[in-house]
């Protein structure tokens, strides 16, 4: 068990008359697990196959940020919002925005750095 530190940034471009970036930066962060199992099998006194299965549950959703609406050509509009990343659905998709409080029938975004590895590799003793 672990308190995991964590950073999503999204960054993309949206056409409306003009080009508008908007950058998200937020971090989160929370309690999660990780463990693994690793087996050496003696082929010799000096040669060995190893194989290690790792993994890892990191999922949270208390993200808070900013996001920066940049427009290229009127700079004058630029602007800069602080809050937190929440969820919403709309035309079969899921979306991200940031705002000062989850706005009613969303959800608090969820980033999950969850996930596994196996790993077999040969071990040589000198």
């Amino acid at each position: 068990m672990g308190y995991y530190l964590a950073k999503a940034d999204i960054d993309y471009v949206l056409w409306f008359l003009t080009s508008i970036r908007a950058e998200y930066r937020t971090t989160g962060g929370g309690l999660g697990f990780h463990g693994g199992l690793g087996l050496e099998f003696t082929l010799s006194p000096m040669i060995g196959i190893i194989a290690e299965l790792k993994g890892r549950y990191a999922s949270f959703s208390n993200f808070e940020g900013s996001v920066d609406a940049i427009f290229p050509s009127l700079p004058g509009l630029n602007d800069s919002i602080n809050g937190k990343l929440y969820a919403y659905d709309a035309s079969g998709n899921t979306y991200v925005d940031l705002n000062t409080s989850i706005p009613g029938g969303d959800r608090a975004a969820k980033v999950d750095f969850s996930g596994f590895s196996f790993v077999v590799g040969l071990i040589i003793h000198f």
